[in-house]
């Protein structure tokens, strides 16, 4: 298996002002279902001033339950390029692709994004959530996970390998935050790990392929 570094940014202060502008295209789109959530929330490493991170801008949208999840998956998918991918592979955290036709340099439209919709009170919301307080209060917690960022990077040739891996840094940085039970840190560890076994059945498969027709 052929191994490819993963770009890995230093923090960059335009990340916040990246989210903003997705937010308020996220906010038109869903000026019909202002009942449906309660807040659109700018997660993952780019949320963090100081943090290095893939740049990437996680999003949550927090919806009022679960009821309401699908209304906002279908006005999103109606007016803006975003696919709809189903839970893929987190219970509870509902995953949508931006697909723009056109990714033209400097613009909002080429700057990579996640967008989930998750439940108010759902595992993947208070896993995101608890991360996102203690990397931003705790500048020890926050130096250690960007050493383990690095690291990783340097090793690892697939996205979700990449953050499986991290699980034991995030394990911690959650015992820290509280937010979850241990069950559920638990359910997060094994969910990560199952990924990764997914990811690693795909390149075997993807190998034998490139072998056979080579």
């Amino acid at each position: 298996m052929n191994h490819q570094k993963l770009l890995i940014a230093e923090y960059d202060p335009e990340w916040p002002t990246y989210f903003n502008t997705i937010k308020s295209q996220l906010l038109t789109a869903l000026a019909n279902n202002r009942n449906d959530f309660i807040s659109i929330e700018h997660v993952g490493s780019t949320a963090v001033p100081g943090l290095c991170a893939k740049p990437t801008i996680d999003i949550d949208i927090v919806a009022c339950s679960k009821q309401q999840i699908m209304p906002i998956v279908n006005a999103i998918t109606t007016s803006l390029p975003y696919v709809y991918l189903g839970e893929f592979g987190i219970t509870d955290r509902h995953a949508l692709k931006f697909t723009p036709t056109t990714r033209e340099s400097g613009s909002i439209d080429a700057v990579d994004r996640h967008l989930y919709i998750c439940a108010e009170g759902s595992v993947p919301l208070r896993n995101h959530l608890g991360l996102r307080q203690v990397l931003r209060e705790n500048e020890e917690i926050r130096l250690e996970y960007a050493c383990v960022k690095r690291e990783l990077a340097e090793t690892c040739e697939d996205t979700m390998i990449y953050s499986a891996r991290k699980t034991g840094i995030i394990q911690k940085i959650l015992t820290l935050a509280g937010t979850l039970t241990d069950e559920e840190r638990k359910q997060i560890e094994l969910d990560n790990k199952v990924m990764e076994e997914k990811v690693r059945e795909a390149w075997k498969v993807r190998d034998v392929e490139i072998s056979g027709s080579s």
